[in-house]
């Protein structure tokens, strides 16, 4: 069984994340997830209303994940 953490502990876990966070982007490392640029999302959708490509193959060719086109498509972007 693990034990309690204490308000203290508590503060320095969080002080220490923060202080290896700021280290790595003094490092030049940025977190989060990775960002992708309009028109690949733009190529895909053209490729995807074409219908000659499956959403596979979409995917191989513009780099868009398959979950992403189809958000992007339930949004309104065909």
């Amino acid at each position: 069984m693990l034990p309690e953490l204490t308000q203290a502990g508590r503060e320095l876990i969080a002080e220490r994340t923060q202080a290896g966070l700021y280290a790595a982007r003094k490092r030049g490392r940025v977190g989060g997830r990775s960002r992708v640029d309009k028109k690949s999302i733009e190529r895909a959708l053209k490729l995807f209303n074409s219908k000659e490509y499956s959403a596979v193959e979409i995917t191989e060719l513009s780099g868009v994940a398959k979950a992403t086109l189809y958000r992007r498509l339930k949004e309104g972007g065909s």
